[in-house]
């Protein structure tokens, strides 16, 4: 019961932000800051190539410089439509529901620690795939595991060449 709890939530997130069904949502989770390949993903949104079937949810507390980099880039009505911000704090139950919409969870970190990512268990448990950055532990998961994509931040047309095709 609680499973088709959260599960009717998570399609009520589709109606809430206004996601189609053909829409597919990258989700980024949890205290959103720069090392977590923020602005490199605010890039590749952008990017004139970045497909029009996707949405990025932005679900936790940004920092204040993500806050101004998103003011500062994000300014047209096609990019304000690619992003939706949730910018506070998630509880469990909201944690539960944006796992369950998403299709697929960024973990595409730039900065930082090379360790593994509370938002890369998350993932796994939720049986999502993820998009990585190639980097340390998180890459080296992934390529043992197959649990997703690995992107070049550097390079944003091969990054969305990458996430179109999967």
């Amino acid at each position: 019961e609680a499973c088709e709890l959260i599960k009717s939530k998570s399609n009520n997130l589709r109606s809430k932000f206004d996601i189609k069904k053909k829409e597919k949502i990258i989700l980024v989770y949890g205290d959103l800051k720069r090392r977590k390949g923020i602005f490199e993903l605010i890039e590749i949104i952008k990017d004139k190539n970045f497909p029009e079937n996707l949405k990025v949810i932005f679900a936790g507390k940004q920092s204040d410089k993500v806050k101004n980099y998103i003011k500062k880039n994000i300014k047209g009505k096609k990019d304000k439509k690619k992003l939706i911000l949730f910018n506070k704090f998630v509880d469990r139950i909201e944690e539960a529901n944006f796992f369950g919409v998403a299709d697929i969870i960024w973990v595409a970190y730039s900065g930082g620690s090379d360790g593994s990512s509370g938002v890369l268990k998350q993932a796994v448990i939720a049986g999502k795939p993820i998009i990585e950055s190639g980097r340390g532990l998180i890459s080296w998961i992934n390529r043992k595991n197959k649990i997703g994509i690995s992107i070049d931040l550097k390079n944003k047309i091969n990054s969305i060449n990458k996430i179109k095709e999967y």
